[in-house]
């Protein structure tokens, strides 16, 4: 009985998190200082990208937006991230799946500000 009980809690605190709004500012951000901000801002912008800000963000660089909001399959954001062989960051180690998923929440939610 108690296994049963585990499951259920366990089920209910992901399906919560998976209802919980991501905030730019105070989930997506941390991930973008951590991992990409160092190659892709104002006096660097590797495939003129610039992720220092929402507004930089949102310009694109080379290959358009990154982000589609709405629609994280479609976002070449997750593209770079995610799947089994990440092609960013480039150097370091790559996201984990938990920073994948906030940043697909993130623009499933319409990426907002």
């Amino acid at each position: 009985m108690r296994p049963v009980i585990l499951m259920l809690t366990l089920c209910s605190m992901a399906a919560a998190q998976a209802d919980k709004p991501v905030s730019f500012e105070k989930d997506v951000m941390p991930i973008f200082k951590a991992s990409c901000i160092s190659c892709h801002k104002a006096d660097k912008k590797k495939g003129k990208l610039d992720m220092s800000s929402y507004a930089e963000l949102m310009k694109g660089g080379k290959q358009g937006s990154p982000v589609k909001p709405g629609d994280p399959a479609k976002s070449l954001l997750i593209e770079m991230v995610g799947g089994k062989e990440p092609e960013m960051p480039e150097k370091g180690d790559p996201l984990k799946a938990e920073q994948v998923d906030i940043l697909s929440r993130w623009i499933q939610q319409g990426a907002k500000p």
